[in-house]
């Protein structure tokens, strides 16, 4: 497929429909024509195209397609169709930033920037030992930073006009001076799979003039119930020693000692340290149903429910990425509610980073404030109404 190229011409701020600014990239699409073809051993053809980059020296690069009578020589090749808020996938080239030391080139802490520090920027030891006598493949050491190819997944588009040929998409896009062309991969929105709840329904409108109050309660003791409570240290009658002084009391130049379990002896008692202890709080049945249905009336109105099918014969996960495409969560987890998943969907879900799967029966508030986005089917929606309408 061939791809098109963009130039980028800066960045400026635009309002969303609820009135909140957001930073967006203008792209400029840049003409480009087919030149040649070439043929491939294995039977596939490589098209030529040249991108007239705005320079003096135009560009030219090769795609292999498999069928090459759709771009014949001298066309142009076609501009993207696009629309606001669908996803696409851009890649270019990161802006050359020279040779750098180890902290700006891999993302360091450091040491202390206190005086007396020996170790502010240094990047640390850097080898092996006599055995194998090498610095090992891949240690992260200062060198030439930037320059090379950046893939942005899931860039939301927030405006495109065919006629100027300008693409405004939200957030920063990579461009170097040297190789300024940006290329659109492909579209990654598929919006049929899932749908979002837009409106409040009647099971959930009780929830949204409740007080908050209830949901910060029960998160807070469901975070309690989390804990084991198992930590603790010896104090100085748990550790076993020997009753002997450790050494003289006078001429020895040094203070008085009088047992080798003094919390300022190494390896001796801790003082004052933390004891095992049991933080579990009772959660009552209906507090926890009501906190419930706070969190879900909160979810439906910041737009982040969604509902669909989710069935995926084939258990593979390449077909389940399809139904989480357009939820667009590039950070943070996916709550996915499924009632009686069958074994090919559970193999094909579990797998995505990110995603958690959980029973409606078994949905808690916490759940549901941990997560970004939550995705249910049908049955699952109706099994936490009557869940909720008791």
């Amino acid at each position: 497929m061939i791809r098109n190229a963009f130039i980028k011409v800066g960045m400026t701020s635009a309002f969303t429909d609820a009135g909140e600014a957001q930073g967006v990239t203008v792209l400029r699409l840049q003409p480009a024509k087919v030149v040649r073809h070439e043929s491939l051993q294995d039977g596939r053809t490589l098209v030529v195209v040249e991108y007239d980059i705005g320079v003096k020296k135009k560009t030219t690069r090769g795609w292999v397609v498999e069928n090459s009578s759709e771009y014949p020589v001298g066309s142009n090749v076609n501009s993207p169709s696009l629309n606001a808020g669908e996803l696409i996938k851009l890649t270019g080239v990161s802006k050359g930033k020279g040779f750098q030391d180890a902290m700006t080139r891999h993302g360091f802490s450091g040491g202390p920037a206190s005086h007396g520090s020996r170790f502010h920027r240094a990047p640390g030891s850097v080898g092996m030992r006599t055995e194998p006598g090498r610095t090992p493949k891949g240690k992260r050491l200062p060198g030439h930073h930037g320059d090379s190819q950046v893939t942005l997944r899931k860039v939301e588009v927030a405006y495109w006009s065919g006629e100027e040929s300008i693409l405004a998409v939200v957030g920063g896009v990579p461009r170097s001076s040297r190789r300024p062309r940006i290329y659109l991969i492909r579209r990654v929105r598929n919006t049929e799979m899932l749908s979002q709840v837009s409106s409040l329904p009647n099971w959930l409108a009780e929830g949204a003039e409740k007080s908050e109050g209830t949901l910060w309660q029960v998160v807070k003791a469901y975070r309690a119930n989390r804990r084991q409570g198992t930590v603790g240290v010896k104090t100085r009658a748990m550790v076993a020693s020997t009753g002997k002084k450790p050494f003289k009391q006078k001429k020895t130049g040094s203070a008085r000692r009088g047992s080798f379990v003094s919390p300022l002896h190494v390896g001796g008692g801790v003082a004052h340290g933390p004891k095992a202890r049991d933080y579990r709080e009772s959660i009552p049945t209906k507090m926890a149903n009501v906190a419930l249905q706070i969190a879900l009336a909160h979810r439906v109105k910041a737009g982040k429910v969604y509902t669909g099918a989710l069935d995926i014969p084939s258990g593979k996960t390449k077909d389940a990425y399809k139904f989480f495409q357009p939820i667009d969560e590039k950070y943070g987890k996916v709550l996915v509610c499924l009632s009686n998943p069958s074994d090919t969907t559970l193999r094909a879900i579990r797998n995505i980073r990110g995603v958690i799967l959980v029973k409606p029966e078994q949905v808690t508030a916490l759940d549901i404030i941990e997560s970004r986005k939550l995705v249910a089917t049908g049955e699952a929606m109706e099994i936490l109404s009557r869940r909720l309408s008791k």
